[in-house]
């Protein structure tokens, strides 16, 4: 499976009401670790960052005996007896969350799970099997990574013979501000697209002042991907 993160030594360039600062990237930096970056640097932009992780399991193929970690921590083996219903495997998961930090709850129905861990840390399924599928085939599942409104990202199926096992998400960093900001993370492909966590080459946002803005409506610049 591909891991999601940025390309490494790519400079982020912040631009706030209090000034600039550029910020490194390193290979498979985590949501996370980007918002911490940006906010040891915030007072020499004014600018702050956020991050949050979300991924979504669903399409399980068959029944059958479930196992994998989650964050490098074992859920234990799962009994899924009908595979529109993983409510099972959500509580499964959620016994680790102390451990993980990662929580679980159901998504459109109980045939998907939303994973979220709210710090912006990567979301990482490792060690995938299934076992005793009522079909010739061990049953697979599909895990889909999601921006922090739910929208649909990339995915990856993670097959039950373990020949496809691991996937890990990367989250998503938002950035607010009192007053007008850009972020410019200066690095395009041969087709003229940004490369990294954000969707646009420069990004800039108009706030007046955090008491006339809702945050959680305030500019987001993400790109997420397993």
């Amino acid at each position: 499976a591909e891991t999601g993160g940025v390309t490494p030594a790519k400079q982020l360039i912040v631009s706030g009401h209090a000034g600039n600062a550029e910020i490194t990237t390193t290979t498979d930096m985590s949501a996370k670790e980007l918002a911490a970056a940006v906010n040891a640097k915030s007072s020499s932009t004014g600018v702050q960052a956020t991050a949050m992780t979300k991924a979504k399991l669903s399409d399980l193929s068959d029944v059958g005996k479930i196992s994998f970690k989650v964050n490098g921590e074992s859920i234990g083996t799962v009994a899924i007896s009908n595979k529109d219903d993983l409510r099972s495997l959500r509580d499964a998961i959620n016994t680790k969350t102390t451990s993980t930090g990662v929580t679980a709850a159901m998504g459109a129905d109980n045939s998907e799970i939303i994973l979220t861990d709210t710090t912006g840390k990567n979301i990482e399924i490792t060690d995938y099997t299934a076992a005793d599928s009522g079909a010739a085939a061990e049953a697979d599942m599909t895990v889909t990574a999601l921006e922090a409104d739910g929208t649909v990202g990339t995915d990856i199926d993670l097959k039950g013979d373990a020949s496809v096992d691991t996937a890990t998400v990367t989250g998503q960093v938002s950035f607010t501000s009192t007053q007008t900001f850009s972020v410019n993370s200066a690095e395009i492909d041969g087709a003229a697209n940004e490369v990294g966590f954000f969707s646009d080459t420069a990004n800039a946002a108009d706030l007046e002042s955090v008491a006339d803005i809702d945050l959680s409506s305030a500019e987001s610049l993400s790109l997420i991907h397993i």
